[in-house]
């Protein structure tokens, strides 16, 4: 469904807002029946069709389709929503997901900015939460051993929380 709609809209002129506003509630937040759809559609549209699907829906983005091809500029835009979404809802990772999926954002490209989010001195609960998705995705993805050391530091922080902590392990 997504591959077709991204045709539509690609080739025979569907007006993107029209789609997105269809898939979208009253919050703008994507309709929970249809974060799969928005999720593959990010997959299948380009630029900045597939940048304002991720700033609805990060998590679903990442859970429900495949960012693993992403451009690095689109998976740091991931990371950048997913903070924003952490601001708003400071338990997103008490949620019910699958960790493994962020495996898609543990990429050779990314390590400089999983480096970034690693040293971030900030210890509010929204940045640990992003800390935690980068550690997922260092978890989950391809080996990115120059980031150990950083692993380490954060386990042995006790400034950290103690899901970060163990997760850093």
């Amino acid at each position: 469904g997504a591959r077709y709609l991204a045709s539509r809209i690609e080739r025979d002129g569907l007006p993107f807002g029209r789609v997105l506003t269809l898939m979208t509630g009253a919050d703008g937040g994507v309709v929970t029946d249809l974060r799969g759809l928005a999720a593959w559609l990010s997959v299948h549209c380009l630029n900045q069709s597939r940048r304002l699907l991720i700033e609805r829906d990060p998590l679903g983005t990442i859970l429900y389709g495949d960012v693993r091809h992403f451009s690095l500029r689109d998976k740091q835009a991931v990371f950048m929503a997913l903070r924003n979404e952490a601001q708003r809802n400071p338990w997103l990772h008490s949620e019910d997901w699958s960790s493994s999926s962020f495996g898609a954002l543990g990429t050779k490209d990314m390590e400089p900015v999983l480096r970034e989010i690693l040293i971030s001195s900030s210890r509010d609960r929204a940045d640990q939460e992003i800390v935690n998705c980068a550690l997922e995705a260092i978890r989950y993805g391809e080996p990115l051993s120059n980031l150990n050391d950083l692993l380490e530091a954060i386990a042995r922080d006790s400034s950290y929380h103690r899901f970060v902590r163990t997760n850093a392990i």
